[in-house]
């Protein structure tokens, strides 16, 4: 007998208010439901396990590391001559690759990178034209400008061999959330082409290090314009299709790619190099030379070249436990919808519909005003319980 309390006459039923729902089961003896929602059920398990942990590795917690990047370049060496680089004014080779010859100089890398001293990007130049000027007024006047030499016009010259000149990248990174660090010398690097593969036969250039554990990468600039699409820099400019790379210039963005996911193993940490040029952009600086204190007298160098940006991007992982947890979860929320389309298909599809529908759902019998017969509200010949 339930629990009862007398008010104003009428007795309230303590048991119907604060009655317990529970979920009821129905066994339906139908085959035909059951194989499809094993099948269902499978392919949610055949989800989480294959694909979400085995693929994905979902159970993982991903950081992106940050860390410092140290370049420094060097002049390749030995010297070419310049009589065999067909882009140097050489007898009567006006033109090369179908663009204008220019007379070559060379230059070490403290005159060809400008400027010197940058940690994650460099700038190496191969055309410069140098204008001599000189100031025959005071510089406290308002209307005072430097002018060109009339019997000195600009001169342009392309730099021989830029494109040998190598580059030391020393990198190390670190994941502060997970707790990992490293340095690329303790790492195994690669160097990706356009299409997403390992460039191959680099070992065979002796100025090129890329990957060899226990040394900091050391790669020929040649090697990042190979990687970025570049056969040589005599081809059409980014920016301007009527003049070369090398007269012009270009924009290069270096990533550097950091990972442990490529395996099951997390202490194998890699990453890869991955050279992308900036369509449509080109790059000059200027640089004013003066004569010692005279500052009436100064050249100014129109560099035109490579700039090289490097960047650090990837992710690495580490099992973390609520991570887990959470992919479970959603796993269980796939069973639900299954179970919710198996019952579409029994409520609404097949044949005996509302046979199913009458044994799903139990609906509870209304009383008339003037008696407490009960009704059937089902519609399938059954009534409830008498009250």
């Amino acid at each position: 007998m339930g629990a009862r309390l007398s008010r104003g006459g009428k007795k309230i039923e303590w048991d119907n208010i604060l009655a317990y729902n529970t979920v009821k089961i129905v066994a339906i003896k139908d085959w035909r439901l059951a194989v499809l929602h094993w099948a269902f059920m499978l392919l949610v398990l055949v989800y989480i396990v294959v694909f979400t942990l085995a693929i994905q590795m979902r159970y993982l917690k991903l950081e992106t590391p940050t860390g410092s990047i140290r370049l420094s370049v060097m002049e390749g060496y030995p010297r070419q001559p310049i009589s065999t680089m067909p882009y140097c004014l050489s007898g009567n080779n006006t033109k090369y690759n179908g663009y204008k010859t220019e007379p070559c100089l060379y230059w070490d890398q403290f005159m060809t990178i400008y400027p010197q001293s940058e940690d994650d990007q460099f700038f190496a130049t191969t055309r410069v034209t140098r204008t001599a000027q000189w100031l025959n007024c005071s510089q406290s006047s308002m209307g005072c400008d430097y002018s060109e030499y009339s019997d000195q016009p600009p001169t342009v010259n392309y730099l021989a061999g830029v494109e040998r000149f190598t580059v030391l990248i020393d990198h190390s990174m670190y994941a502060p959330i997970l707790g990992i660090q490293r340095n690329a010398e303790e790492l195994q690097g690669f160097m990706m082409d356009q299409n997403g593969n390992i460039m191959s036969g680099l070992s065979a250039d002796p100025n090129n290090t890329i990957g060899v554990t226990g040394r900091p990468d050391i790669v020929p600039i040649r090697t990042l314009l190979s990687a970025a699409g570049f056969p040589d820099l005599d081809g059409p400019a980014p920016s301007n299709s009527s003049l070369s790379t090398r007269y012009d210039g270009a924009i290069l963005m270096v990533f550097i790619s950091y990972t442990n996911t490529y395996s099951y193993n997390l202490n194998n940490i890699r990453y890869y190099y991955q050279v992308k040029l900036v369509e449509a952009t080109k790059y000059k600086a200027q640089q004013a030379i003066y004569d010692g204190l005279d500052l009436d007298k100064r050249v100014i160098y129109d560099r035109h070249g490579i700039r090289v940006y490097f960047l650090q991007t990837g992710q690495l992982g580490a099992f973390d436990l609520p991570t887990l947890l959470i992919t479970f979860a959603s796993g269980l929320g796939l069973l639900t919808i299954s179970t919710f389309i198996v019952d579409v298909v029994f409520l609404r599809i097949l044949p005996h519909r509302k046979f199913y529908d009458a044994r799903k759902y139990e609906r509870a019998a209304v009383p008339d005003d003037d008696d407490e017969e009960t009704h059937d509200i089902n519609g399938d010949g059954i009534k409830s319980e008498k009250q």
